[in-house]
């Protein structure tokens, strides 16, 4: 379903979410978009990195209420494309958004 309102929720949750918070929660989603090697290392894979992903769940309040331990990446590797590391489930009054980024 096509939603754009619920990108603008997502962002504000993100800007809601105090700024140390951010820092701790998104770091390794950080690293590894300046550095894909780190996610070669941490996934045991050689390939080429895609994208990144970082799923959190938000609520109507705009708060985030939580954050995926695991940074998501798709690589390619020997043709294939292949994807490791951190998916999420959110709960029914939450709403899932995840941020990708190419690396």
């Amino acid at each position: 379903m096509w939603a754009p309102d619920k990108i603008v929720e997502g962002i504000e949750a993100l800007e809601n979410l105090p700024i140390d918070e951010f820092a701790e929660q998104f770091r390794d989603f950080y690293d590894i978009l300046l550095d894909p090697d780190v996610a070669k290392e941490k996934y045991s894979f050689t390939g080429n990195v895609i994208f990144v992903t970082k799923a959190y769940c938000y609520n109507e309040q705009l708060e985030i209420t939580h954050v995926n331990s695991e940074v998501g990446v798709t690589y390619r590797q020997n043709g294939e494309t292949n994807t490791v590391g951190g998916s999420t489930d959110c709960p029914s009054d939450t709403t899932k958004m995840v941020p990708c980024l190419p690396s």
